[in-house]
């Protein structure tokens, strides 16, 4: 028994070590806790430990040691796990454009190898991701580039059979897809390329803990990698005044015609920028609302069913009842609805069902969010579901946030426990038909918008960053 005892007593005291330098090394847990709690561990393990290498109270000592081994081992993987994700999101700035051959399905050409010295038809671009993407396809087969400047007649011209091959980054695929009428049934995909590249840092430092500031909230039209570019179909200006405890989010349309950022002439879908990535969404957003914005996280359709399924389901009022169009599995109910991921996912996406479209939808959105963050803040889900809600995290999302500003946040909320004010503001606009700078000369359903709300909702926001709380802004 003695020699168990001493064996438990230094198997405990290296536990001991292992959590008190991850609890020190993750930087989650404030100093007026994390001290106590130092001080108390080492009192406890070390008096055990000398007790029993003394031979007094070998039993309970050893049974107590038991039961802190236990909780070292507890704690040591809550700050691990707080660790890696760190880890994870700090390494996790790349993204990715995905370029396709695409032939008729009825085509002869079934395989990369079948188009070896064919004339291959693509609207060039004098870009690096563009130019490796050729490069990569030249490395598989030999071409004969046929070039084109309109997207619209490339597509018709594949389908009338003018064209037998076409090679097009994503957003010419998935806009042929949803707006040429065919084009997603008659054709194939032959071979994708994957072009990653590192994305340029553009934020702005603030201490969040004390100043306030701009989280651009962009949800990709995409399941799988979140780093894959895709349609931006959550537009979220996320602001938060950590003084007055207050958060206001602003949806924007995500059909809003506005103008990208750097370009000139033709102006385009707000949720086509996120085809350019990231930055393009975040600085054509400054444009609009002449604002700065501090950081941006970016998820996507699984991240939103994975964080609501691990923190148990999220509580939101609908004000109607329907099936949801893009999952008819999904009923809403009028009143309160308690949501899985898939069910929350299904409502955020909702816009058929309603007159105003994607008006509403950025509302459900909005509701969505802010049930995540009540659930979260207001109850122990994030303790209780700690491990679920940890692995989900990693890998599911993307933010500009470096390691030090997200574990001061963390600790700012664990420190004060603050009760979040939040409030919601919509940009509206106005039913309208215009060509786009993504697709050219093809007509699309756009929203002009109505300049009254995008000037109050940067008064709103603008008004926040300077200090300004709800009832100063009229909120």
């Amino acid at each position: 028994m003695k020699i168990i005892s001493k064996i438990i007593s230094i198997i405990s005291l290296i536990l001991m070590s292992v959590f008190i330098i991850l609890m020190f090394y993750s930087n989650v847990v404030p100093n007026k806790y994390l001290y106590p709690v130092v001080i108390i561990v080492l009192l406890i393990t070390v008096i055990l430990s000398i007790l029993i290498f003394k031979n007094k109270a070998k039993i309970i000592s050893s049974i107590i040691l038991i039961i802190m081994s236990i909780l070292y081992i507890l704690g040591s993987n809550y700050f691990y796990k707080a660790i890696h994700l760190m880890d994870v999101i700090n390494n996790n700035k790349e993204e990715t454009e995905l370029y396709y051959v695409v032939v008729l399905k009825d085509s002869k050409y079934n395989e990369i190898k079948d188009i070896n010295n064919k004339e291959v038809s693509m609207i060039k671009e004098d870009s690096e991701n563009f130019n490796k993407a050729l490069k990569e396809l030249k490395n598989k087969v030999k071409i004969k580039e046929n070039n084109y400047k309109e997207p619209l007649t490339l597509a018709n011209d594949l389908l009338n059979k003018k064209t037998d091959i076409i090679f097009i980054k994503n957003i010419h695929k998935d806009l042929y897809d949803t707006e040429i009428d065919g084009f997603k049934d008659k054709t194939k995909i032959l071979a994708e390329i994957k072009i990653k590249t590192k994305t340029e840092n553009i934020s702005k430092t603030v201490n969040i803990k004390e100043e306030p500031f701009n989280v651009y909230i962009s949800g990709i039209d995409a399941y799988g990698d979140i780093m894959t570019k895709s349609q931006g179909d959550v537009n979220i200006i996320m602001t938060v005044n950590p003084n007055a405890h207050e958060i206001l989010l602003t949806s924007i349309p995500r059909d809003y015609y506005v103008q990208l950022h750097g370009t000139t002439g033709v102006k385009d879908k707000l949720t086509h920028a996120a085809y350019y990535g990231i930055n393009m969404s975040i600085t054509t957003l400054e444009d609009l609302l002449n604002t700065k914005i501090n950081h941006y996280f970016r998820v996507n359709f699984d991240t939103l069913i994975k964080v609501v399924d691990a923190i148990g389901g999220i509580d939101v009022y609908s004000d109607k009842s329907f099936r949801a169009y893009t999952n008819n599995k999904v009923y809403v109910k009028e009143g309160w609805n308690h949501f899985n991921g898939t069910e929350a996912l299904a409502f955020s996406r909702e816009r058929i069902t309603y007159a105003t479209g994607d008006r509403h939808r950025g509302e459900n959105q909005q509701n969505v969010l802010k049930a995540i963050m009540t659930k979260v803040s207001t109850t122990p889900a994030l303790l209780t579901n700690y491990n679920e809600i940890m692995n989900v995290l990693a890998g599911s999302f993307q933010t500009d946030i470096e390691t030090n500003e997200m574990t001061e946040l963390i600790k700012y909320q664990i420190d004060k426990m603050p009760s979040w004010n939040i409030k919601t503001y919509n940009l509206n606009g106005y039913n309208s038909y215009n060509v786009t700078y993504s697709l050219g000369s093809l007509k699309r359903y756009v929203m002009e918008p109505d300049m009254q709300t995008v000037e109050k909702g940067s008064n709103y926001i603008n008004g926040m960053l300077e200090g300004k709380t709800f009832n100063e802004l009229g909120l």
